[in-house]
């Protein structure tokens, strides 16, 4: 696995956070969500501007669009909170009384 791709499990927890997949529209199909998030976080990991994205991943406009999609619409802030809050619960200790 690259840096940059998510883990099965990583990818459990947060698909159910980003918006709704359509399918059955008109037109080029639509990159699927963990394909494109695996792009943006190559991007992040990389240090890499937009344009530097590689055309084999997608061309970076792409990319670019449905990353100003979720940035702008909270979608990638609710996904950095949920995996902070999830850090937080899984590095305290057990409760005493559970």
């Amino acid at each position: 696995m690259k840096g940059y791709e998510l883990t099965e499990g990583q990818w459990e927890r947060i698909k159910v956070l980003l918006p709704v997949e359509q399918t059955g529209r008109r037109g080029r199909p639509r990159k699927d969500n963990r394909s494109m998030r695996s792009r943006m976080l190559w991007i992040v990991r990389s240090g890499a501007r937009w344009r530097e994205l590689p055309e084999a991943y997608s061309p970076w406009r792409s990319v670019y669009a449905r990353f100003a999609k979720w940035r702008d619409d909270g979608t990638l802030e609710n996904v950095f909170e949920h995996c902070l809050l999830f850090l937080l619960l899984s590095t305290l200790p057990p409760l005493p009384f559970c």
